[in-house]
């Protein structure tokens, strides 16, 4: 799931500039979020794993956003891969594994200078580092390590046509676990 919005201020607003920066002015770079669908009860809403920069990996609900500012992608995650990247979530929660600033601070140095350097510490995500090391379970591949992946790598990668024109359809759509 990738989601256009400004919620974490100035980290939003530096994830769309590292991405204009790096992706060019491209559809993929109106993402500044990723949360992967964890599941979809019969009754309620469905409910995301995400990374957000006011706290630890966490399980939400998807309708906490805006159905105008996200985009489902569908990765085609079969019952066997998905039960793998639920234990890798389940274990990312249970260990209340933190959001990355130092991770994010060597993301933005990437973004702005072009450097080959990426500064990771252990025991913590980003939103996109979340979805991408969890994906790595279905056997998807990233042309950047997981952790140094951004809202618009997934995009482009995944969507490689470009993201849908934003919609007005989503209102009735249904999420699939693990988008």
């Amino acid at each position: 799931m990738l989601v256009d919005r400004g919620a974490q201020g100035w980290i939003s607003a530096s994830i769309k500039l590292g991405a204009i920066l790096r992706h060019g002015l491209s559809p993929h770079t109106r993402y500044s979020h990723a949360a992967i669908v964890y599941d979809v009860p019969d009754k309620g809403p469905a409910r995301i794993a995400e990374a957000t920069a006011r706290g630890e990996v966490h399980l939400s609900y998807l309708d906490k956003y805006a159905s105008s500012h996200y985009d489902v992608v569908h990765t085609k995650v079969t019952d066997a891969d998905w039960v793998e990247v639920k234990k890798f979530l389940d274990s990312v929660i249970d260990a209340r594994t933190r959001y990355g600033y130092l991770t994010y601070a060597g993301l933005t140095l990437y973004a702005l200078t072009g450097t080959r350097l990426c500064v990771q510490t252990a025991g913590t995500a980003t939103c996109s580092g979340l979805v991408c090391d969890a994906l790595t379970r279905k056997g998807i591949v990233w042309k950047r390590p997981p952790y140094a992946c951004t809202p618009a790598d997934i995009s482009a990668q995944l969507q490689p046509d470009g993201p849908p024109l934003r919609r007005a359809a989503h209102a009735g759509s249904a999420a699939a676990p693990c988008a």
